[in-house]
């Protein structure tokens, strides 16, 4: 029998890689027939998002950090939310910059979550086990396999 999530994909987007491996173990230790990948930089993340980079399998949810590398998190978060085949992928964003201010930019811009990023391997596990319930057991989401 196939795991019911076998065919879902996570695209994380962090720059930091301790912090991109506690994200992407934790999400295996919930789930391990969820699939991820990691990307370090926002121009990576829209080059995934347009298909422009084929070997990583197009993702069903985005973990995005803000700090990033080239293009940053705020950039990525307003070019998906004007492009209409990248709004109805969920994007929650996962940063240590949990101000007030920061938190409304990221959901005016179209940020699906806002996640203060933890400190220790007990909270990513704890988002990894409230992502995985929520948005690939609860949720309904739409085919992500071919953009429109």
């Amino acid at each position: 029998m196939t795991p019911p999530n076998a065919d879902k994909h996570v695209l994380v987007v962090e720059d930091h890689p301790p912090t991109a491996e506690l994200l992407t173990l934790s999400l295996d230790e919930v789930d391990p027939s969820i699939s991820s990948s990691v990307v370090d930089d926002g121009r990576d993340c829209l080059a995934v998002l347009r298909r422009e980079d084929g070997s990583i399998p197009y993702p069903d949810l985005v973990f995005l950090d803000l700090d990033l590398p080239e293009i940053n998190g705020f950039t990525v978060l307003e070019t998906t939310d004007t492009d209409t085949s990248f709004r109805r992928i969920p994007t929650l964003v996962l940063s240590s910059k949990d101000d007030p201010e920061t938190v409304a930019r990221c959901y005016e811009r179209g940020a699906t979550a806002f996640i203060s990023k933890p400190d220790e391997l007990d909270g990513f596990l704890s988002i990894a086990k409230t992502v995985v319930d929520h948005w690939f057991s609860t949720i309904e989401l739409p085919a992500t396999g071919q953009p429109k």
